[in-house]
């Protein structure tokens, strides 16, 4: 049998692919603490809702009560008077349909989205926002 050997690149590719959709969420939101420039507001939208029977129904109808929007992206970021949001995906993974109908409407609106699937595509969506990287230690 041959030995296989993975490059530096497939191997960190593997293991970002094996990462839970959580764990991806905590790193951005690690790094985004940690580059975001100063004055700057992160908040995370919990739309998630994972209770089924009656408590879920109950959870439902309190979540459109108060304007819980599903499909909105799991980050926002304001920085300088403007509102940029990150939907996280595992490697592989699409938006759903209410969230393709959400992104449209947030670019009708002109508010910026990236999907993030790492730290590294998280940093990419700052630059490309034209967002000040301040470098600090974690």
């Amino acid at each position: 049998m041959r030995e296989m050997r993975l490059s530096v690149d497939e191997y960190r590719n593997a293991v970002q692919a094996a990462k839970t959709e959580d764990q991806i969420h905590i790193e951005i939101v690690a790094e985004l603490r940690r580059i975001l420039p100063e004055g700057h507001m992160l908040m995370h939208v919990r739309n998630e809702g994972n209770r089924g029977g009656r408590a879920g129904q109950i959870d439902g109808a309190r979540g459109q009560a108060m304007a819980v929007k599903p499909g909105f992206p799991d980050l926002l970021i304001y920085v300088d008077g403007s509102g940029y949001c990150i939907e996280v995906k595992r490697p592989g993974q699409g938006l759903s349909k209410i969230q393709q109908l959400v992104a449209e409407e947030l670019a009708r609106q002109s508010i910026p989205l990236a999907v993030c699937r790492s730290v590294d595509d998280a940093r990419s969506a700052l630059r490309k926002w034209g967002i000040r990287i301040t470098e600090r230690a974690s």
